[in-house]
């Protein structure tokens, strides 16, 4: 069985929120998922920020981040 590459959607992603995570994430994209619904929660009451973490590689290549 052939294992399939998860493609994300990079327009679900809120760019402000990609952003400040991966900032705060000192730039691991790997570590950004986990701030941007510690930020969800903070700025908006929300666990689930919209997009999962496919979503958010897929805007982060994107952007060339």
């Amino acid at each position: 069985m052939k294992s399939r590459k998860m493609k994300g959607n990079p327009d679900k992603v809120h760019p402000y929120l990609a952003r400040k995570a991966l900032e705060m994430a000192g730039g691991d994209r790997n570590a950004a998922y986990s701030h941007c619904i510690e930020l969800s929660w903070k700025l908006w009451g929300r666990l689930a920020p919209g997009f999962d973490n496919a979503d958010l590689q897929a805007f982060y290549d994107k952007e060339g981040m």
